[in-house]
């Protein structure tokens, strides 16, 4: 968590790079310490992105939220609105970075999870 608070308080301080790096050496402990798809490790990654959206690094930002999104695949499951909250993220960065045929992909698989869940849901007779 210091780490995490040092990366913060550089990123205030417009140290962009001491903050990306605090970030980085975080996350590095964190696999270490934690099981794969720890809440820890996917919280971390969460900030490394927001701290390079700051930036306006929306490309780099991919990165570190394809990996949360993964993680959160892995813990949750497909349809869990965490995932689907983290394919909005990413849809958006691709957006921003422009990359809009990704954008276009990661708002189709959206669609598609939420057709599937309206497919799976119970229908009511009445």
């Amino acid at each position: 968590r210091a780490l995490e608070s040092l990366a913060s308080a550089s990123g205030k301080m417009g140290d962009w790079k001491q903050a990306r790096n605090a970030y980085k050496e975080s996350l590095r402990l964190k696999k270490l310490a934690y099981v794969e798809d720890h809440e820890e490790i996917i919280k971390t990654l969460d900030l490394l992105a927001m701290s390079l959206i700051e930036q306006g690094l929306f490309k780099d930002a991919t990165e570190p939220v394809k990996e949360a999104l993964e993680l959160r695949r892995k813990r949750f499951g497909q349809n869990h609105d965490e995932v689907v909250s983290q394919l909005n993220a990413l849809a958006f960065l691709y957006k921003k970075a422009g990359d809009d045929d990704s954008a276009a992909r990661v708002f189709a698989e959206i669609s598609a999870g939420a057709d599937a869940e309206l497919d799976d849901s119970p229908r009511s007779t009445m």
